[in-house]
């Protein structure tokens, strides 16, 4: 699972980025002095590897698959605690990325590039949150969107899950609820970051004030107005 959740680790493994293991030559036995002259650039090759950077291109399709993947309990919350743990980390060795213009950016930018937060925030429409679940979802929204109210939005998807849990017979109204919060993330990631923070009035407006028509009437469109700005 560990190394399925970094794009880095997975690129290496599956050959899309040089590794940092390198292959052992065999040595013949040189004197001791020849020896420790040798140790430097070994130390200087090394270091090196830090500053390797994954291809946006390559890495995108990941994160994206993995959203799809891990989509449920346990798996999705260790993926979530996984991508804000990238996003945050400010150490020399956090892996960045190269986008297509050659620019390098970090985690938090590449994420919010792909689709990987749309898919996951809308598989948690499919099955009931606990608190805690309601409370690592608020928190990976205010990770990747701060400018958004992180804890009325997860509020909100919490309660129309729960609410589609409640009818055996929501199949179609949950794939409506399931394509309405992927535009409203999309939406709200893409937002001006000068504009003010949204407040309930314009989430709850959307998933918690409109669910009960999602419920009753997606099958007539009226999801959309959750998404229309």
């Amino acid at each position: 699972m560990a190394s399925t959740l970094n794009a880095f680790e997975l690129l290496q493994q599956a050959g899309g980025l040089p590794s940092g293991n390198k292959t052992k030559k065999k040595k013949t036995k040189k004197p001791a002095a020849a020896k420790e002259a040798d140790e430097a650039p070994v130390v200087q090759e090394q270091t090196t590897v830090d500053a390797e950077v994954a291809p946006e291109a390559t890495a995108v399709p990941i994160l994206e698959k993995s959203a799809r993947t891990f989509k449920t309990g346990s798996d999705r919350i260790k993926l979530w605690k996984d991508w804000i743990r990238q996003a945050t980390d400010r150490s020399a060795k956090a892996v960045k990325y190269k986008a297509a213009n050659g620019s390098v950016i970090s985690f938090r930018e590449l994420l919010l590039r792909s689709r990987a937060l749309e898919i996951t925030v809308e598989s948690c429409v499919t099955s009931p949150l606990t608190t805690e679940q309601t409370h690592n979802l608020q928190q990976l929204v205010s990770t990747f969107i701060p400018r958004v109210d992180a804890a009325a939005l997860a509020s909100s998807i919490a309660r129309l899950a729960e609410l589609l849990a409640e009818d055996s017979q929501s199949f179609d109204t949950t794939g409506a609820a399931q394509r309405a919060v992927h535009n409203v993330i999309g939406t709200l990631k893409n937002r001006d970051e000068a504009e003010p923070v949204a407040k309930p009035v314009s989430l709850q407006d959307r998933l918690a004030g409109d669910w009960q028509h999602c419920y009753t009437h997606a099958a007539g469109g009226l999801v959309s107005g959750w998404c229309s700005t």
